[in-house]
Order: C-alpha cells, then structure tokens, then sequence
C-alpha cells in the first residue's frame, strides 16, 4: 500500500496581522509517471492555469502581494502587475507597507518551509525557487490560477509548493483544490 503524504503550514507574524498558508507535496508523494511530466501537466491535472512566472528575486514581492491581498480583499495577481510596473522596494513598501513587505521577505528568506529531505527540513521559498529556476524537468515557478483564486506554484523534482493568502488559501486547500491535490497523489 502506498502512502501518500502532504504538509501544511500557516506562517503568521506574531501579532497574527500577517499570514501566508501553504500546501507542500514532497517527490514521495508523486505517482512515479507525474515526477517526469511537465510543469504544464502538473498545472492541468491539478486544474491549475499558469498565469506569470516569478523570478527568485522578485519573490518577496509576489509574497507581499498574497498577503496584502488576503488582508484587503484585492487580487494578489492585479496588484502584483501593478507593483511590476515599479519594482522598487520602496514603492512596494510605500503602497502595501513596510511590516508587509518585510514579513513578505522573512517569509521568503528564513528557513520555514517544511521541505522533505529526509528527514525533513526547514528550506527557504527563495531557495526553492532557486532551484525551480534552472532547467529542469517539470520545474515552474511562478503565479497560477485555481478557481479564479491566484497562488504561487513551485513544482520542481522534490515536489510542489502552493502559497496563497492564509484567508483566501486555506478555504481553497480545504476543499477543491486540496482534493484535486490528493485525487492526483492517488493516481486516480
């Protein structure tokens, strides 16, 4: 029997003002044939669309917009092509505030995603996405749309991280796209 594991983390400031929540597959967890596919396979089976890649530079404020977002009700993807436009730290800062933007950046440089080595590690996103970064079967790294809700993707060959706004995500990985997630691990 084959058993199929999954980790969730919700990463929040202490004073709960700020939180991301992701869903976390480690390479285990994938059936066999889908750790060879392309990013593009694993979007579609899992009903996901890729909307903008995400530089690993640019991943503090990809997070900043996901937390900003969920905070203000906005799409993270709209506001995050706004923020393109003028990419500065301290537009993003002056325009989502300065706590957002840094616990955008500790949450994209500190060691907090649970990511399977074995045993389990603490990893940095912005190393992950490092890692997406280079040619690779089946990596991406960058915005996705699940059910009209944007989330940040990285899949790359030891496994898939979804992040979203904790409000917005956690009713999204509690329902449809948490069951997608674990019908696909299951091969059916």
């Amino acid at each position: 029997m084959k058993v199929i594991q999954t980790f969730e983390t919700t990463i929040s400031d202490i004073h709960g003002r700020h939180s991301v929540t992701g869903l976390i597959v480690p390479a285990r967890s994938i059936p066999g044939s889908a750790l060879e596919s392309s990013a593009e396979d694993r979007l579609g089976r899992l009903g996901l669309v890729k909307a903008l890649p995400v530089s690993p530079s640019l991943l503090p404020h990809a997070i900043a917009c996901l937390v900003a977002a969920g905070e203000r009700g906005d799409n993270p993807l709209g506001l995050y092509n706004q923020l393109m436009e003028n990419p500065s730290e301290r537009s993003i800062s002056d325009r989502l505030g300065i706590e957002t933007f840094q616990f955008a950046e500790q949450v994209s440089y500190a060691r907090l995603i649970p990511f399977e080595e074995s045993p389990i590690e603490l990893t940095a996103l912005s190393t992950l996405f490092t890692e997406a970064g280079g040619v690779g079967v089946g990596a991406y790294a960058g915005w996705v749309i699940a059910d009209s809700m944007p989330l940040l993707f990285l899949t790359v060959p030891a496994g898939m991280v979804l992040f979203g706004a904790a409000a917005g995500i956690a009713f999204g990985l509690q329902d449809a796209l948490k069951r997608r997630v674990q019908t696909w691990l299951s091969g059916e």
